[in-house]
């Protein structure tokens, strides 16, 4: 019993990972000649996924640039009008997706589709169901020896 009982707390902590999943999608207008930033927090070792989708203007284009905490420039893409991008933070804190119209003269409708895999949060849940676990363990360990032993 046991070890099914290990088996049942391991597989909840991992069905509980794989809620820590962040899915945000959005569309938006940057006006002509300006940029348009979203902020996203993060810890080191998220895994961002996501997709841009651009229309308006001559091009369907805008310029695309992920910043990290410290303002160094993490992905660049230049004219773009359909692109999938990911990248892992190496450090915790606020990252800006910058989408850049200033080139244009005409404003720009994008879809931004992206999902977070939250490591640090995946980590925490499963060290808590594992510990919620083993203290379900020992109650019902604690639960039947006493019932042995009144039976005895």
């Amino acid at each position: 019993m046991r070890k099914n009982t290990f088996i049942l707390i391991v597989a909840i902590s991992l069905l509980l990972g794989l809620l820590t999943i962040c899915l945000a999608q959005e569309t938006f207008t940057v006006p002509a000649s300006q940029e348009v930033d979203r902020i996203i927090a993060l810890h080191q070792g998220d895994s961002v996924n996501g997709n841009i989708e651009v229309s308006g203007g001559t091009g369907n284009d805008i310029n695309f640039y992920v910043t990290d905490p410290h303002n160094n420039i993490l992905l660049q893409y230049n004219y773009t009008s359909d692109l999938n991008f990911s990248f892992v933070p190496q450090t915790t804190g606020t990252y800006i997706l910058h989408f850049d119209n200033s080139f244009s003269n005409s404003q720009k409708s994008v879809t931004l589709s992206y999902s977070v895999f939250d490591l640090y949060f995946a980590y925490e849940t499963a060290i808590m169901t594992v510990i919620i676990g083993i203290v379900v363990i020992v109650v019902i360990f604690l639960w039947f020896h006493q019932k042995q032993t009144k039976s005895s």
